[in-house]
């Protein structure tokens, strides 16, 4: 139910990512407990140490009642080829 003045999300299935930031969503939100994450859309790229990759996706948390939000996610690619979630900034809650 949606409450006076919230935000009702569209019931998001996200989007086609070219395949460098596919493998660096998947490979870092892939496996995590306690949130789910859909690309919905792919910002850019910044090399670093490795590369970081930009994201907005809608998280949902997962709760006794589950809460979902867009985010702004960073990823980083590693100069090894690992992957990690560096940061994710809250933009907007359901």
């Amino acid at each position: 139910m949606q409450t006076l003045g919230g935000w009702k999300f569209e019931d998001f299935k996200g989007i086609k990512l070219a395949q460098k930031a596919a493998s660096a969503f998947s490979g870092a939100v892939d496996g995590i407990t306690g949130a789910g994450y859909i690309p919905l859309l792919f910002i850019g790229t910044q090399v670093v140490n490795g590369t970081n990759y930009a994201f907005i996706a809608m998280q949902t948390l997962v709760l006794a009642e589950p809460r979902k939000r867009i985010v702004k996610l960073i990823v980083n690619e590693s100069t090894d080829g690992k992957y990690a979630i560096v940061s994710t900034t809250p933009i907007i809650k359901e």
